[in-house]
């Protein structure tokens, strides 16, 4: 049996924690509870670009190959990530994350009232800009306080607002697009985004900004980072992998829509399944990061989304089938990038937020690139192509992995 939630957030100090004070109980839930409805609203207007590309698209009055464009500079916001997770690492987490979450709100009430694609593009890509200065921050703030034998369960139990924004979001979504219109789940993600404000308010500590140290010295920070050979083969990981995933993404409700005649309001019900998998991935690495270690986990997330990748060619048989081998395709993926993060986390913890930050600026890289990418070979190829040639780079990211990858003691 897995370990029961309430003793899993209790945290002795032992010789494998000493470097990570042990948060009581109480402020874990409080914390966990703060970034996940934040990231819940966050991750479903991240998530809605890609569910319903076919409707967001005509409704904006643009192709689907421009509209991958438009989620691919979104995907771009994350070259910004690095200056946000050196000045989590300066003036303190909280304050960025509430710069994150206010600014959320500001760019969802932008997308919402625009009349044009240029305003509501501005809105659209500032929501990007808001994730990758709320998380990093989040999972440093996580990193900060749950020592690294316990930081599998507690991260992984964070990363539900990912499946949660599918589970709920996605056919929320879907019956608001059919009931008021294509721009409507903006307006509900402005109600969410400032419930999620206000709480992250309320409920996150007022600590100081870090003491002097390395941690405030941003030269510091990325050079100890460059010194580890594990963090920037991890870096070049996590962007190949993520590069590969948003071609998937971004063209698999095109194929649905091509090759079955899915409408949105099935499209939705195969969204939530979809997010199904995705809470299945994150149990998953709840239940085994932390059990069996994070490279062995890794080394079995890696190999199983593989054998997925080659299997989309198989995908126009039928619906059923189609939505069955995606939904093992996300449980690997899913369950691959959620136990990336407690693996990294202590790979340089003296530039913990830095570093998380330059995995945001490699999956936002690698998420644009995607994008691009899986438009065009989906237009030219079709999506079994993009199956071929994703399962071919994660290939080649387990490979060098498994050879060049040492996972951290404490």
């Amino acid at each position: 049996m897995g370990t029961p939630i309430g003793p899993a957030f209790h945290f002795p100090m032992t010789a494998t924690s000493i470097s990570t004070p042990s948060a009581s109980r109480t402020e874990i839930v409080r914390l966990l509870s703060a970034i996940l409805a934040t990231r819940f609203v966050i991750n479903t207007a991240f998530r809605i670009g890609y569910a319903f590309a076919p409707e967001l698209s005509r409704g904006l009055g643009v192709d689907l190959e421009a509209w991958s464009t438009l989620v691919g500079v979104r995907s771009g916001m994350g070259v910004f990530a690095p200056v946000f997770g050196a000045l989590s690492d300066r003036v303190g987490r909280r304050t960025v994350m509430l710069g994150g979450s206010a600014l959320f709100v500001g760019c969802a009430l932008l997308a919402y009232l625009s009349a044009s694609p240029l305003p509501f593009a501005l809105g659209f890509v500032g929501i990007g800009l808001t994730k990758v200065i709320f998380e990093p921050s989040a999972s440093a703030f996580l990193g900060d306080r749950v020592p690294y034998e316990r930081r599998g369960f507690v991260m992984g139990m964070s990363e539900l607002g990912w499946a949660s924004a599918a589970l709920i979001g996605g056919p929320v979504t879907a019956l608001a697009i059919k009931a008021w219109g294509w721009q409507s789940p903006f307006a509900l993600l402005v109600l969410g985004g400032l419930f999620a404000l206000v709480w992250t308010a309320l409920a996150l500590p007022r600590t100081r900004a870090p003491r002097p140290g390395l941690g405030r010295h941003t030269d510091g920070n990325f050079a100890a980072i460059a010194r580890v050979r594990s963090a920037w083969l991890m870096l070049a990981i996590v962007f190949a992998f993520l590069f590969a995933s948003d071609m998937i993404a971004i063209s698999f409700a095109s194929f649905l829509e091509r090759a079955f005649n899915v409408d949105v309001l099935t499209l939705g019900g195969i969204v939530a399944t979809f997010a199904l998998a995705d809470l299945c991935g994150e149990l998953l690495s709840m239940w085994g990061v932390d059990r069996f270690g994070k490279k062995r986990a890794l080394l079995v997330g890696f190999a199983g989304t593989v054998v997925a990748y080659f299997a989309m060619p198989l995908l126009g048989a039928s619906l059923a089938v189609a939505v069955a081998a995606l939904f093992v395709y996300f449980v690997c993926f899913e369950f691959t990038i959620v136990s990336v993060f407690p693996l990294i986390s202590e790979l340089v913890p003296q530039a913990r937020a830095t570093l998380l930050s330059l995995v945001m600026l490699a999956a936002s890289v690698g998420r644009m690139l995607g994008a691009f990418s899986g438009a065009l070979i989906f237009s030219l190829a079709g999506f079994g192509t993009i199956g071929i040639f994703s399962g071919s780079i994660v290939m080649l990211a387990l490979v060098v992995f498994a050879l060049g990858v040492r996972e951290a003691r404490v």
